[in-house]
């Protein structure tokens, strides 16, 4: 939940950023049954990280047999991405080809990458909009609990939080009901000195690349985004926000394991599913918003089609019914020396 509101608040907000001296290196591993058991995927991603500069080297293969069928056919395989914001340019790289990729770095390429678009939940009571709705809110609970739970979790001492969100809806003219529950379990650890400069270096990056690609959101487009994603209207976006941003204070420390699951269950209506792609390994998520949008958008889906269900060794929650679930954690965190080199197509790669 921590990583999806960030997603969202992040085109809100960009905060002041301490520039820092060294590069930092993190590696993370995701995986998702996918979207109601579609398009399920595990992956690995190492990102380097300086003010001005990105590479990502990434490593992911579907789970389920359509999504890796298809995997396997087109070839897909390891990719490494380097981002210069000095250069406005995007290398694509193929490791085992030896060859790469250049595309200018534009916010419409970027927005294209990030899968972002319109949600396709319902409607906001609107001038787009012939008549209002007819499914009203009746329950917006969010909320956040420290469990006492501690473990150490590659080598990174943690203590565990519990997230929640219910929604429940009302069609007020068919009587159908619907509700939808999101659970998050964080295993966060104290922010250490090393930890602290990471974040800042990192911050660095994000806030020139946002500033690079003009990729600002008004306060109009940004309530229209939020009313897509949950369908509240401005006051109740405005409570909702209000009382995530209180209970998110309660998160103390640096997130290392994010746990996160979406159920959905209603007394009428049908659920949609499609094969959808995964979210970026690094914990952004290419198809969230419409994910959400359905979520929220009063549509009384049936009870959610049941996700495989991880088995316990893999560290994820039961997931029966789960329409949407995403785990990712953090291996490892280091400051890196300054290497220009790893910010440049190798020798001997060729261009297509």
């Amino acid at each position: 939940m921590r990583q999806t509101l960030t997603a969202v608040l992040c085109l809100l907000v960009v905060g002041a950023a301490t520039s820092a001296g060294a590069d930092v290196t993190v590696e993370r591993y995701a995986r998702s049954d996918g979207f109601a058991g579609m398009g399920g995927f595990e992956s690995t991603t190492i990102t380097t990280t300086g003010a001005i500069t990105e590479r990502e080297e990434s490593k992911m293969k579907f789970t389920g047999g359509f999504m890796s069928a298809i995997q396997k056919m087109a070839g897909l395989g390891d990719a490494i991405r380097i981002t210069r914001l000095d250069r406005d340019v995007v290398w694509q790289l193929d490791p085992e080809k030896k060859s790469y990729t250049e595309q200018p770095l534009t916010s419409k390429l970027e927005r294209e990458r990030a899968g972002r678009g319109q949600p396709a939940g319902r409607p906001s009571k609107g001038k787009d909009t012939n008549e209002p709705s007819d499914v009203v809110i009746t329950k917006n609970e969010f909320k956040v609990e420290k469990t006492g739970a501690r473990k150490v979790i590659n080598g990174f001492p943690c203590d565990e939080y519990l997230m929640t969100w219910l929604v429940e809806t009302l069609n007020q003219k068919t009587g159908e009901t619907a509700k939808s529950l999101m659970t998050n379990r964080l295993w966060t650890t104290p922010e250490s000195a090393e930890i602290r400069a990471a974040q800042a270096e990192q911050q660095a990056y994000q806030q020139a690349y946002l500033k690079k690609l003009g990729l600002t959101m008004s306060p109009a487009e940004a309530q229209q985004l939020m009313a897509g994603l949950t369908g509240l209207d401005e006051k109740e976006q405005q409570r909702a926000l209000a009382k995530a941003a209180a209970e998110m204070r309660k998160v103390q420390g640096y997130t290392i394991v994010s746990d996160l699951a979406w159920t959905g269950e209603g007394s009428g209506g049908r659920a949609e599913t499609r094969e959808s792609p995964p979210p970026r390994s690094g914990g952004g998520q290419q198809d969230l918003g419409q994910v959400l949008g359905k979520l929220f958008g009063g549509a009384g889906g049936q009870k959610g089609g049941a996700a495989e269900t991880p088995s316990s060794d893999r560290g994820g929650q039961e997931r029966n019914g789960t329409l949407f679930n995403l785990y990712t954690e953090v291996k490892s965190i280091r400051a890196t020396g300054p290497d220009p080199t790893r910010y440049e197509i190798p020798a001997g790669y060729t261009k297509k």
